[in-house]
């Protein structure tokens, strides 16, 4: 699953990626970005743009960000 969002803020992105997807961008990547996305996907691998990976990486420096972010209905 790729997700296509405007929303790039660290507690949904976090959620998405604790449940899953592949993959995570910014609507309004451009053709390039987009198609290495796609392809990268469908390749079985991962694809997270810079914006994303950013997030994701301060996640990781304060673990505590990760746990618990899924509300346990989630």
């Amino acid at each position: 699953v790729l997700v296509m969002s405007d929303c790039v803020c660290e507690l949904p992105v976090i959620t998405a990626v604790k449940s899953g997807i592949s993959g995570y961008i910014k609507k309004d990547v451009d053709k390039e970005e987009l198609h290495r996305a796609l392809k990268s996907i469908a390749a079985g691998k991962e694809y997270f743009s810079q914006e994303i990976s950013k997030i994701l990486m301060e996640g990781l420096m304060n673990k505590s960000k990760f746990e618990n972010s899924l509300t346990e209905r989630e």
